[in-house]
């Protein structure tokens, strides 16, 4: 018998605790919390993100400086209806869906409190987006919809159906799109939605996975923007090109990003730059930097590339200090919080799609904002967490909820490290889909049995040891 199949048997024989709930008691938690999320949220938030998404979706014309598949689908959206409505609902949908799914599956492998794991979605700092018309929130609730529905379909027969299948893989690459770097996160999840035996001891398969579940997707998303949607070329990656450039230049004091400057400007642009976001560079009285480049067609070009690999072979120590700069800004580890967005206020002001704060908005903003200095609104801790639960996966029995577990954790954990290289600003919702995933991911390591119990205890302990060192560290410094 597979390792599914046995765990489905080993989840018949825990009938006592799957009948201790009526049918229909799993639904009630996920069901409140989309009623509860649509009220506080509706018809949606808009940020500038958002807004200009929006504007896309109205058009029909769009660029690949967000990427495009969420402009796509609220173009097909707007066919049916205008607005940002059934967008807002798709991703509440997907996200509560998601948390049903895991939650079912917790309880059909004999872990009674399944049902409860819907819970998570009222945490302050996972409620807090979940009306926010986001890439971060898409990417979560797709891929948490898409991970739920193999759980349930793994843990209930062993395998998926044709529909589930359908549902899931739909989700997965909307997921796999919406966000640049959300490609490197990918290959975790799509070896546990095909039924591969995440992190077993078989270590070439995973590595290949990690190599081209990646090249796969890039390929994939760059025929979609081009030869689908048509997006307008806007070179987003030369963002990451020159808040580099910047930062290498602040730290030799020397301007390292081409361009036809004068000896003034030259001197200017190594000033132009925050640890933070790249927008330094272009803000301010900085704002010549990128007006220059763009009017001089250098955006977009080989110039910026060539100076930044040129800058990073010559500078390999300055790009370092530049990097760890940032993510500990990213990271918020080690000082103040660089930008205080736990909770985020609409900025439309078509009266149409106007939001109005209710109480349970309200009650909510006033908890984020009164949680934003703790770790949980700090990315560092997330990123920990995901470790741990990768760790701990390790010494627990084959299992769908050992596997859910290792495959969720790992994505959460690869998806918030790839901000230390590719990142360029440090807003605390890039970790939006690292919180959701360790959420589930411990919730389903709870469900594990382990191979030797005693080193599992031990390696629980190490890893609470590391993280409440971490804690320590960034509340005594």
């Amino acid at each position: 018998m597979s390792a599914q199949g046995k765990a489905v048997a080993n989840s018949e024989t825990n009938n006592w605790s799957i009948s201790a709930w009526p049918n229909w008691a799993d639904a009630v938690v996920p069901a409140l919390g989309f009623l509860l999320s649509a009220i506080a949220f509706y018809p949606g938030i808009f940020t500038p993100d958002s807004l200009d998404q929006f504007a896309q979706a109205q058009s029909g014309a769009f660029t690949d400086w967000h990427p495009p598949i969420m402009a796509a689908l609220w173009f097909v959206l707007n066919r049916l209806h205008e607005g940002p409505e059934l967008i807002f609902f798709a991703h509440l949908a997907l996200f509560w869906v998601g948390l049903w799914a895991a939650g079912d599956a917790l309880t059909l492998a004999g872990a009674r409190w399944g049902a409860l794991l819907p819970l998570v979605g009222f945490a302050p700092f996972v409620f807090n987006y979940l009306g926010l018309l986001w890439k971060d929130v898409a990417l979560a609730s797709a891929w948490l919809f898409a991970a739920g529905i193999a759980f349930r379909g793994f843990a209930r027969r062993g395998k998926l159906r044709a529909l589930e299948q359908v549902a899931m893989w739909t989700a997965f690459l909307y997921g796999a799109l919406v966000r640049g770097n959300s490609i490197f996160a990918a290959a975790p999840l799509a070896l546990y939605l095909l039924d591969t035996d995440i992190f077993s001891r078989r270590i070439w398969p995973q590595i290949a996975a990690l190599v081209l579940a990646p090249a796969l997707l890039l390929t994939g998303s760059s025929m979609l923007n081009r030869q689908v949607l048509q997006a307008e070329a806007q070179n987003p990656e030369d963002s990451l090109f020159l808040f580099d450039l910047a930062g290498i230049s602040h730290q030799t004091r020397t301007n390292l990003v081409p361009g036809p400057w004068t000896a003034e400007q030259a001197r200017r642009i190594p000033n132009c730059y925050g640890a933070d976001k790249w927008d330094h560079v272009g803000m301010g009285g900085c704002r010549f930097v990128t007006q220059t480049l763009d009017d001089r067609d250098l955006w977009g070009g080989p110039a910026i590339t060539h100076a930044w690999i040129g800058a990073i072979e010559r500078y390999p120590l300055q790009y370092a200090a530049h990097r760890l700069a940032f993510s500990n800004q990213m990271m918020r580890w080690l000082g103040p919080i660089p930008v205080h967005d736990s909770f985020m206020e609409s900025e439309i002001t078509d009266p149409r799609y106007e939001h109005h704060p209710g109480p349970i908005f309200r009650a909510y903003e006033a908890a984020s904002e009164a949680l934003d200095q703790t770790p949980l609104f700090r990315p560092y801790f997330w990123l920990l967490l995901s470790a741990a639960s990768v760790a701990l996966s390790w010494f627990a029995t084959d299992s769908p909820q050992r596997r859910f577990a290792s495959a969720i954790g790992a994505s959460a954990f690869i998806y918030l490290a790839t901000y230390v290289v590719f990142g360029v600003a440090s807003d605390f919702r890039y970790a939006y889909w690292s919180v959701i995933g360790v959420c589930v991911a411990l919730g389903a390591l709870g469900a594990c049995a382990w191979r030797v119990p005693r080193h599992a205890a031990y390696a629980a302990i190490a890893c609470a040891a590391a993280i409440g060192a971490a804690i320590a560290t960034s509340v005594a410094l």
